[in-house]
């Protein structure tokens, strides 16, 4: 079917991969977590600011998944275990470290410094430009990715950085840990399932510094695992077997939420086991490839660096709407209220900040661009 929008504007909205292989389910993955941070935050904000309580089976039913949420980032974690993964299964070399990091720094260090740099600039004329001398030294560490291990505590303007100071750990780590795909196929699945299991045991059992990765790796194992058992994600044959297995998934996990606090390893399962159906289902697989669904997914890192303050400003504006006292039907309003403009502040950020430095050569394309600029003034 034909696009209805400009072509300009839809080649905004594609996604550009290094390899020019685009798996759409990964994004619809994505999609996923990002929905589970954005209403976590959300249900914090209604809670924290207007009081909104839920009553009645149903209402807290929902308030104890939306509690929950913050899972998401867990979910991204094992994506980003995952995506970094599949380049190396089946590959007869080790990772080329400076075309490697040279692809990090590129990929998410602009959007991520425009961000961080805008935000500051906006909790100044909210907090006043007094306060930001003692602020200064916290941007500082935000911005080398040091603030939760320098401070031990959350970023007061945006605190949901601390998840990308794990990511840029499991970055730097992963060319080292890349080095069990050398290994044979059993040997290497092998390793991956003990060292999960390990460190998921260990993190029940000892308190790790704030946003250490240590924390945080089985969930990263259960990433790469994943890779290794799809390394042709997106060109297999979906089962209405694992359609099943999706359902089943998603319907116990609802009720882990609800009823019980989770424990990292059955968490890690749960995820690892969710995505698989992702990959080799047929309706599963279907509805995240929606053009809808994958392109927030696409947009999940520009959402996931702006929501947050994002559902403050916004927030702070709308909490009049409606009666906090009938909980599902005010959360609802809300979110439409406040996820809506969000998601197109959002767009405008992806578009022009985020989507450009999705092409791998785009330095080299703006170095050149530059210098005809310079060469037609002179």
């Amino acid at each position: 079917m034909r696009s209805l929008l400009p072509s300009w504007l839809t080649q905004r909205f594609q996604r550009i991969t290094s390899g020019g292989r685009y798996v759409p389910e990964v994004d619809g993955l994505r999609f996923l977590a990002i929905s589970a941070v954005v209403l976590f935050h959300l249900h914090g904000f209604l809670s924290e600011f207007a009081g909104a309580a839920p009553s009645g089976a149903f209402g807290n039913a929902i308030a104890s998944t939306l509690r929950h949420g913050g899972l998401g980032v867990q979910m991204f974690f094992v994506l980003s275990g995952f995506i970094l993964s599949l380049p190396r299964v089946g590959a007869d070399k080790p990772v080329n470290l400076k075309k490697y990091y040279g692809r990090r720094l590129t990929r998410l260090e602009p959007p991520y410094l425009v961000a961080m740099l805008g935000l500051f600039v906006a909790f100044a004329f909210v907090h006043g430009w007094a306060a930001m001398p003692d602020q200064a030294p916290h941007l500082l560490a935000g911005l080398v990715y040091l603030h939760g291990p320098v401070f031990q505590h959350l970023y007061e303007p945006n605190p949901v950085i601390w998840s990308l100071e794990v990511e840029v750990q499991f970055y730097l780590a992963f060319p080292a840990l890349a080095l069990l795909f050398r290994l044979k196929p059993v040997s290497r699945r092998a390793a991956m399932v003990a060292l999960t299991l390990l460190f998921a045991w260990i993190n029940q059992v000892n308190a790790w510094p704030f946003a250490n990765l240590l924390g945080f790796l089985h969930y990263f194992f259960a990433g790469m695992l994943l890779a290794d058992l799809n390394p042709r994600v997106g060109e297999a044959k979906g089962h209405p077997g694992w359609d099943a297995a999706a359902l089943v998934t998603c319907a116990a996990g609802w009720w882990w939420f609800v009823h019980t606090d989770h424990g990292d390893l059955l968490f890690a399962g749960w995820v690892f086991l969710l995505y698989l159906a992702g990959f080799r289902s047929v309706g599963f697989r279907w509805l995240l490839a929606r053009r809808p669904v994958r392109t927030i997914g696409m947009m999940c890192y520009t959402i996931y660096l702006l929501h947050f303050p994002l559902i403050s400003f916004i927030g702070h504006r709308t909490l009049g709407v409606g009666s906090p006292g009938t909980y599902p039907a005010y959360l609802l309003l809300q979110a439409a209220l406040v996820i809506v403009p969000m998601l197109m502040v959002c767009a405008v950020f992806f578009a022009l900040v985020e989507q450009p430095c999705m092409d791998p050569q785009w330095p080299q394309k703006l170095a050149a661009r530059l210098k005809r600029d310079a060469a037609a003034s002179s």
